[in-house]
Formats: structure tokens, sequence, C-alpha cells
């Protein structure tokens, strides 16, 4: 038990068991590459809408360019069919992103456990 008298600097872990990297560099890392993420994202899809944009102004078109849309009409299997269709869509995406998520989770915590020389378990 640590008394009220006990200086601080005596709490602190000993040197052997300070972790290598700071948590301070994590997480200013993570910070900079979602911030970069971010905006690289932003400036990627400013620049393909300014590319579009500068194509279609130089296209020409004409009334008989434009194609006016059709809408399909389903008989009522076929709608059934389709209804079938984008449930198990749903759910094979559903799965697929839950394994993802987890997966790299995983992947993540080992990562970083390694990273702060951090082990649970007889690893």
């Amino acid at each position: 038990m640590v008394s009220a008298t006990t200086p601080p600097s005596s709490l602190s872990p000993p040197p052997s068991l300070q972790p290598s990297v700071s948590y301070t560099t994590i997480l200013t890392a993570s910070g900079i590459a979602f911030l970069g993420g971010i905006g690289g994202s932003i400036w990627y899809s400013r620049r393909k809408l300014a590319k579009e944009n500068a194509l279609a102004a130089t296209t020409p078109t004409s009334a008989s360019q434009r194609v006016q849309a059709v809408a399909p009409v389903l008989t009522p299997s076929e709608l059934r069919r389709a209804h079938v269709d984008v449930g198990w869509f749903a759910l094979k995406a559903l799965g697929l992103g839950t394994l993802l998520a987890v997966g790299t989770t995983g992947a993540l915590v080992v990562a970083v456990g390694w990273w702060l020389d951090v082990r649970n378990g007889p690893i």
C-alpha cells in the first residue's frame, strides 16, 4: 500500500518495464494517419469531380444523344425472386462486414500489443 508521504516519482514503473514507444507517439501517429486518410479522400473526390465536370462541359450534347430511361416491368414472380435475392445479398454483406471488422480488430490488437510489448496469456 502506498502511503500519502510517498513521492510521486516512486510510483512510476522501473525503466525496464516502461514501454519503448510512448502513448502520445502512438496517438499522434494514428491521428495523423486518420486525418491524412480523410484529407486524401476529400482531395481525390474533388479532383475526380472536377475532371468529370470538365469532360462534361467540353462534350457536345444533342437531343438525340439523351436517352430516356424506361422503368422495368416485373411480374409478381420476378418481384418475389428479386426480394429473395436482396435478402441473401444483405445477409452476405452483413456476414462479410462482420468478419472483416472482427478480423481487422484482431489484427490491430495483435499489432498494437506487439508494438507496446504487451502480452496477455501464455503466448
